[in-house]
């Protein structure tokens, strides 16, 4: 739950050893609680707060933005902090769990990197298959129709080659009678003048 600016980090610490861990005196730890409230006031400052195992004075951040170490704990190892529901009230502040390690969150990455690659690449197998598909279903239509197409020029040229010798015997007959006409026209001019 989170810490009011009113309210001290820690009311009462009973023992200088909380939970298995060392944490200095009660008096240490009210300073360092007073020098987080002291400082959540001017955000930019870093305070001076005592070692708890050396005594040393070191500068900390003032900032209170997750879990932070208690004197020379180090992030992520238990602490104490009041809820701030009661006068002695206080809570134990675990750290976080190990996350998996990088190597095998990489390796099953890449193993679903691989599956997906795999299935990316029979989808676009897939659709260039059936394009193939389509495209030859094209061509054949194509072939086809310029077939008939061929098969009705050769219909036509033949047509055409009949209808020319048709006409051309035409015109030899109408040649020929003509000639006749005329042969027959003079003998009967002939025949009228004897």
């Amino acid at each position: 739950m989170p810490v009011s600016d009113s309210q001290p980090l820690i009311n009462r610490i009973d023992s200088p050893a909380i939970g298995g861990l060392n944490v200095g005196s009660a008096q240490q730890v009210r300073r360092i609680a007073a020098a987080v409230a002291k400082s959540k006031k001017s955000p930019a400052a870093t305070s001076p707060i005592e070692s708890t195992s050396t005594g040393a004075p070191t500068n900390a951040p003032a900032s209170l933005g997750g879990p932070r170490p208690v004197g020379s704990q180090a992030v992520g190892s238990a602490a104490v902090r009041t809820d701030g529901s009661g006068a002695g009230a206080s809570i134990r502040v675990d750290g976080g769990h190990r996350v998996a390690s990088a190597d095998s969150l990489s390796g099953r990455a890449a193993h679903d990197r691989t599956d997906w690659l795999q299935l990316h690449a029979a989808e676009l197998i897939r659709r260039l298959q059936t394009w193939a598909n389509g495209l030859d279903a094209r061509e054949a239509s194509l072939n086809a129709a310029m077939a008939r197409q061929d098969l009705r020029e050769r219909q036509f040229r033949l047509q055409q080659l009949e209808w020319q010798a048709e006409m051309d015997a035409a015109k030899i007959a109408a040649d020929q009678l003509r000639d006749n006409l005329s042969a027959q026209s003079r003998r009967l001019a002939f025949q009228s003048l004897a």
